[in-house]
This record gives C-alpha cells, structure tokens and sequence, in this order.
C-alpha cells in the first residue's frame, strides 16, 4: 500500500515524551489509549503475588476452570464439590454457598480488625465494590486464592485440607503482607506471635541413649533481625558440631523453623542416623507433629 506525503505542509508536534516514559511508551499510548477500569486495583497491587493476580482476573471475568466453565468449552464429565461432596462444583458454590467455605470465612473474620458488617462476600463482579471502599480489595481474592489451591489439592493429591487450615494460611499470607509493610495492621494478636502468658521452667538436659545424638536447636527474633543455632551432643554430652548464624524470618516460629531445617541438613551430611531433636518451641512441635495446622509461609 502506497502512501502520498505532503511536502508542503509543515511538521507538527503530535506525540510529547514525558520524562517518566520512553518515546515508543509515548508513541504506544497515543496509538492505543488505554481505559482504567474501575476493577484494576483489586487484581493488580502489591498484596497480590503475579499468579494470584490472573486467578483473581479469571475469577472476576468467569474463566477460571471450574466444572460448570468447563462444561461450556465442551469438556463435560462427572462434577462434585470436594469440599462437602454433595453439590455440582460451580464458580458460586466453591467460593460463596458451600459450607466448607463458609467455615473457612467464619474462621478469618474475627481475626480482622475491621467493621464488616458493610462488607458482603456473594458475587465475584459486586462485592469488590465494598471491600474496595475500605481500602482493601485483595483479602477476599486471596481467601479464594487458598480455597482453589485447597480444591485442587483434593481432587488432585487426594488430600484433604479442613476449613480451619486453609483460614490459617489466608492469616499467615496476611501476616507475611504486614511483616514487609505492604498491609496495615488489620489483623488480631494470634498465638503464633505472642504469648498469652509468659512461664519459666527449669529445664534439665536428658542425654541420648547409648550410640545416638542429640541436637538442641533454638531461633532468635528481635524485628528486624533473627538468628538460628543449634548443638550436637553424644550420650556422654560431649559436643559433637555446633551452628549458629544470621537469617532472615520474619516472626520468631519462622526463626525456629528455619533452626530445624538447618540441624536436619547437618545431620544428613555427617550421616548421623540415629538423632534427637529437641526445641524450644512448642508450637513448632506441635505443627511438627501434626497437632495443628501448618501456616501457608512455612511451607514455601
């Protein structure tokens, strides 16, 4: 396709570069203005990782792969909740009406310092609207973030995950959020981060038994900095390798997680075999052992 140029008239400023933009931005811009949704900070802001911010944008367009979506593109089949396992799995059930889900929120509410008794939680395309008026749009994209990643994990791994555990990893994304400034303090004091009653007990060390070790292991955590150490003894007590360094945690069950996973690695590499540990963190061993849930930030 040819083109004419007239060459007698004058050149004329169409496109001025502003500083914070390169000219082919500039250029781009005036070719194809773009329109600000209403809807964009709620997908795309800082509380929200890059995955989590095209499962929210799936989510508010309706194109997240749910049964009924996918019955619309030709992919029918048998269809369950995997949560309650007597409803079809549809985009409003998993998130709003099944009652797996609503444990799951009556869990987190109190933890929030917030008056959501404005706030409503029924329909993708509406209820932003609310959340985004107190200044806070993600929370309920991220508690559906955690409800998927739990959906699949059931139908997936075959593995079940209760109301209560995907509540503790939405508080513990939002901790995680308040530890690197990006949220306000809208959480409620939890008992992973202050102790409702501070106790002091002597404790006496108990040697292994005759052929094994022992590592004792312990993590420090002073806002902003943290600290991990460890101690391998035999059964005479004799100290058989010691550790201790610098990390970063970002609250002090984090700190003594870290102190663990250190004394593990250490003792992989000497090949002992026969080993005890023992730490000072009861809510860690109780995680450990499977007594209560593990928070979502422990995993990664």
């Amino acid at each position: 396709m040819k083109s004419s140029i007239d060459r007698e008239s004058k050149d004329i400023l169409i496109v001025k570069k502003k500083v914070s933009q390169s000219l082919s931005a500039a250029i781009a811009n005036f070719c194809f203005p773009q329109h600000r949704v209403s809807w964009s900070n709620c997908v795309w802001n800082k509380f929200l990782s890059p995955s989590m911010s095209f499962f929210s944008w799936r989510l508010l367009h309706g194109f997240q792969p749910t049964d009924d979506i996918l019955k619309l593109k030709g992919l029918r089949g048998p269809s369950r909740c995997g949560f309650c396992k007597s409803h079809e799995e549809i985009i409003k059930h998993l998130f709003f009406q099944c009652s797996t889900v609503k444990k799951v929120w009556n869990c987190l509410i109190p933890k929030l310092k917030l008056e959501t008794v404005q706030l409503s939680w029924n329909d993708f395309s509406l209820s932003w609207k609310d959340w985004q008026d107190q200044d806070l749009p993600p929370i309920p994209y991220i508690t559906a973030w955690f409800i998927w990643m739990a959906k699949n994990k059931i139908k997936y791994e075959d593995i079940w995950v209760a109301a209560a555990t995907i509540a503790t990893n939405c508080i513990s994304y939002l901790q995680k959020l308040y530890c690197h400034g990006k949220l306000p303090d809208i959480l409620h004091s939890t008992s992973h981060s202050i102790p409702r009653k501070i106790k002091f007990a002597l404790i006496h060390w108990d040697p292994p038994p005759k052929g094994g070790i022992k590592v004792n292991t312990d993590g420090s955590f002073s806002n902003p900095y943290a600290g991990i150490g460890g101690v391998f003894r035999n059964n005479n007590g004799k100290c058989l390798l010691y550790f201790h360094s610098p990390v970063i945690a970002k609250d002090p069950l984090e700190a003594e997680t870290v102190a663990i996973y250190w004394a593990m690695f250490m003792a992989q590499k000497c090949g002992f075999t026969s080993l005890i540990l023992e730490s000072d963190s009861r809510v860690l061993i109780d995680i450990i052992e499977g007594r209560l849930p593990t928070p979502w930030y422990l995993l990664q």
